[in-house]
C-alpha cells in the first residue's frame, strides 16, 4: 500500500483544486496511508510561468474567448501536444522538479494535465521512482491529459476510456470512476429546510446548472434548452 501520497493540482479556475483537496480528504481519512500532502504545482513555478497559466487564462475566456477555443482545439492533438507542452513547462519547472524528487512519494495523483506531464517525463527518464495516478476532471478527454508514463486513469465516463484506447493507451489501466468531490456532498439533507432557505418550492423538480468559476461553460443556452 502506498505511505506517501502527493496529491498536485494547479491553480487554474477552481475544479483541478476542489477534486485534488477532495482526494485528499478522503486519503486522510485512510489508516492505511501514512502521509497525504496537497500541493498546487504552480507554487513551485516562476512568477512569469505562474501568470502565464492561470492569469491568461481567466483573461482570454472573457476578452478573446474565440481565440481560446481555436488554441484549445489546435492542442488536441495526440502524441505531440504533450511534447510541445514540455519545451514550456520542464525550463519553468525546475523547482517543482526538485520539490516531487526530495519528497520521494510512493504515489504522485495529478488532478491537472501540467503537473501530469512533468512526473510522466521524469518517470520515463529513470528520474524519479513513484507510481502516477492521473484524475481527469473534465468530462471530455483533451489531448493535453495525455501522458506517456502512468499507472491508472480515472475518466468521467466511459466514453472517454473508449476515446482513449483508441489513441492507443491501455484501456485496462483507465478507470471509468466519474469526477471526484467532497464527501460532504454524500451527506443526507432535510429537502424542505433548504428549499425554504433559498426560497425554492419543495414540490418541483429542482436543476442545477453550473457555469464553472469562469463562467465558460453555455449555462444561458442549456437553460433556455430545458424551459424550451
Amino acid at each position: 500500500m502506498n505511505k506517501r501520497i502527493l496529491i498536485m493540482s494547479a491553480s487554474v479556475g477552481s475544479g483541478h483544486v476542489l477534486c485534488a483537496k477532495a482526494l485528499a480528504k478522503e486519503f486522510r481519512s485512510r489508516p492505511e496511508v501514512e502521509e497525504v500532502i496537497y500541493d498546487d504545482a504552480l507554487e513551485h513555478t516562476n512568477v512569469l510561468y505562474k501568470q502565464f497559466y492561470s492569469d491568461l487564462y481567466a483573461t482570454l475566456s472573457s476578452a478573446a474567448p474565440k481565440f481560446l477555443g481555436w488554441w484549445y482545439e489546435s492542442m488536441n492533438d495526440p502524441w505531440r501536444s504533450d511534447q510541445v507542452r514540455l519545451l514550456l513547462d520542464l525550463p519553468n519547472t525546475l523547482p517543482l522538479v526538485k520539490y516531487i524528487k526530495d519528497m520521494k512519494p510512493d504515489a504522485i495523483v495529478c488532478t491537472h494535465f501540467m503537473p501530469a506531464g512533468v512526473v510522466s517525463h521524469l518517470i520515463e527518464k529513470k528520474r524519479l521512482k513513484a507510481h502516477l495516478y492521473n484524475v481527469v476532471t473534465d468530462y471530455h478527454f483533451h489531448a493535453e491529459w495525455i501522458t506517456r508514463a502512468f499507472n491508472r486513469y480515472f475518466v468521467a465516463q466511459e466514453e472517454d476510456r473508449e476515446h482513449m484506447g483508441g489513441l492507443g493507451l491501455p484501456k485496462a489501466r483507465v478507470s471509468v470512476s466519474g469526477i471526484p468531490v467532497d464527501s460532504s456532498f454524500s451527506e443526507p439533507v432535510n429537502r424542505k429546510s433548504v428549499c425554504k432557505e433559498y426560497g425554492l418550492n419543495p414540490d418541483k423538480l429542482i436543476l442545477l446548472v453550473s457555469a464553472g468559476a469562469l463562467g465558460l461553460s453555455p449555462a444561458a443556452s442549456v437553460l433556455k434548452r430545458v424551459l424550451d
